[in-house]
C-alpha cells in the first residue's frame, strides 16, 4: 500500500475481527486454566463483614488481576493453532511442553491468591447463588431476626446457613471468623431494637415499615441492595396501612408509554451531569457517586435507589465517545 493511501474498509474490518477473535480466545484460555472468575467484576463488595474482611477481598482481587495479566501475556503469544490446543479444540504436535508451562503458571497463581474461602468468593461476585436475592425479599411484608441479620450482611438466608452460622462448607466444621463475629454483632443490634420489637425471639417478625424506619435511624453498614429492599417493602406496607396516602401519582396519558429514545436521552444527561458535576469516572469498578446522588434525592424528598441511579449512569456512559463501536 502506497504512502497516504487509505486502507480498504473490508480489509480493516477483517483485521479487527481477527484481533477481537484472538482476544476472546485468550480470555477463554485464562478462565479455563486459571480461575472461572478471572473477569468477574462488581460495583461493590457483595458482603459487608468489616474492614479487615474488605481488605482481604481487595488483596485477592489485586492478586487475581495481576495473575490474569500473566496468563494473558502467556496465551497472547500463542498462534491460532496453539490457542485452540490450549482450549482443547485441536491437537498440536509438541504441545505437551506448553502444558507443563501452563501447570507451572497455575501453581504460582494459586500460591499468589491463597488463602481465600467461599465468603471471599461470594463478596467479589464469584458465587452469585449465595448473594441475597433482594428483589424477591422486597416482596415480603415482614422479617424475623435471622433474616434481617443475613440480609444485612449480603447473604441469602437459609436453614443451612443459620444452622452452620458461617461454616466454610457443607463438609467443614470450621467457622469463618469474620462471618461468625458479624452475625453475632448484628443479631444483638436487631434483638435490642425497640423499633423492631423482636426482643430475642427469633420467630417474631417485624413489619417491613418498621424495618425501613429502623435502618434509616442507625448507622449500620449494609449492601446498598438491603436498604433498597427495605425501602421498597416498607413503602408498600406504609401505603397499605395509610389507605393509599403514599400512593404514586398516576402517569399522565401522554407518559403512559415512554419512548425508548427519551430514556436514552435522559440516561445520557444523567451520565454527563455525574461526570461533569461530581467527577464520576465511568471506568471505575466502584464509585461513591451513585450513593451521593441517592442521598441528595432523599434530602430533596424524591427518593431514588442507588441501583437505579447507577443503572442509568452506566446506560448513558455507553454513549460516551470511544465507548461504542
Amino acid at each position: 500500500m502506497r504512502c497516504g493511501q487509505v486502507r480498504p474498509v473490508s480489509t480493516w474490518c477483517q483485521f479487527q475481527m481477527s484481533y477481537n477473535e484472538k482476544e476472546k480466545m485468550v480470555r477463554r484460555a485464562v478462565k479455563q486454566h486459571f480461575v472461572e472468575w478471572a473477569y468477574v467484576e462488581v460495583d461493590e463488595w457483595q458482603l459487608v463483614l468489616g474492614d479487615k474482611f474488605s481488605a482481604e477481598v481487595e488483596r485477592v482481587v489485586h492478586a487475581r488481576d495481576a495473575q490474569v495479566k500473566v496468563f494473558e501475556g502467556y496465551f497472547g503469544s500463542f498462534d491460532a493453532a496453539n490457542l485452540r490446543a490450549a482450549l482443547g479444540e485441536q491437537e498440536v504436535e509438541g504441545f505437551g511442553l506448553r502444558e507443563t508451562e501452563i501447570e507451572d503458571l497455575r501453581k504460582k497463581a494459586r500460591n499468589a491468591l491463597a488463602p481465600y474461602n467461599r465468603f471471599t468468593l461470594t463478596a467479589l461476585g464469584a458465587r452469585p447463588d449465595d448473594v441475597a436475592d433482594y428483589k424477591t425479599w422486597s416482596l415480603r411484608d415482614s422479617y424475623n431476626a435471622p433474616e434481617l441479620t443475613w440480609l444485612s450482611i449480603g447473604l441469602e438466608p437459609s436453614d443451612d446457613l443459620e444452622g452452620g452460622s458461617g461454616r466454610l462448607g457443607s463438609k467443614s466444621n470450621r467457622i469463618d471468623p469474620f462471618v461468625a463475629k458479624e452475625r453475632q454483632k448484628r443479631l444483638e443490634i436487631i434483638y435490642c431494637s425497640k423499633k423492631l420489637g423482636i426482643h430475642y425471639n427469633s420467630s417474631r417478625r417485624a413489619s417491613a415499615q418498621d424495618a425501613w424506619e429502623w435502618i434509616k435511624s442507625i448507622d449500620l453498614r449494609t449492601p446498598s441492595g438491603f436498604r433498597t429492599m427495605l425501602e421498597t417493602s416498607g413503602r408498600r406496607v406504609a401505603e397499605f396501612n395509610s389507605n393509599g396516602s403514599l400512593s404514586t401519582p398516576p402517569l399522565k396519558k401522554e407518559d403512559a408509554k415512554i419512548d425508548p429514545r427519551a430514556v436514552r436521552s435522559i440516561s445520557k444527561l444523567i451520565a454527563a451531569m455525574a461526570k461533569d458535576g461530581y467527577g464520576w469516572n465511568h471506568k471505575d469498578l466502584r464509585s461513591p457517586i451513585p450513593g451521593e446522588l441517592e442521598s441528595l434525592c432523599d434530602q430533596l424528598g424524591v427518593p431514588v435507589s442507588r441501583e437505579t441511579i447507577l443503572k442509568y449512569m452506566r446506560m448513558g456512559a455507553t454513549f460516551f465517545p470511544g465507548e461504542t463501536d
